[in-house]
């Protein structure tokens, strides 16, 4: 969402800004929620991306989104997803993307499967 976009819809004390997934320019613990819809499996380093989201986030603070996952064996999954190739770049297991967000010290409170996405909430300690 833009600024402008932001404002026409009468929201307010919300800040886009432009950044690396991995290196996020943010103060550390400063952000209430982040969202990283349709885009974890585009980023060179997943794990990296999410640590950096944990970082960002303030005490209590959310990190929400859904990502492409493989692990299924079947037809269309394995059309559509090859781990390392096309616009999917780097699609990780669903237990991978619930390690990396243990490993981003994220406590998961909601992870689904449907199909080849994930979708996930994860908050940050309070």
């Amino acid at each position: 969402m833009s600024a402008r976009g932001a404002q026409a819809l009468g929201l307010h004390g919300i800040e886009c800004v432009r950044g690396e997934a991995a290196a996020i320019p943010l103060p550390d613990a400063t952000a209430d929620l982040f969202l990283s819809l349709w885009g974890l499996h585009r980023f060179p380093d997943p794990a990296a991306a999410i640590g950096d989201a944990a970082r960002v986030l303030a005490p209590g603070g959310r990190l929400v989104g859904c990502t492409f996952v493989r692990g299924s064996d079947s037809l269309r999954q394995r059309l559509l997803i090859r781990p390392g190739l096309g616009d999917f770049g780097n699609v990780a297991t669903a237990a991978e993307t619930e390690s990396y967000l243990a490993a981003a010290g994220l406590a998961v409170t909601a992870l689904e499967r449907r199909g080849p996405m994930l979708y996930f909430d994860a908050r940050a300690p309070a």
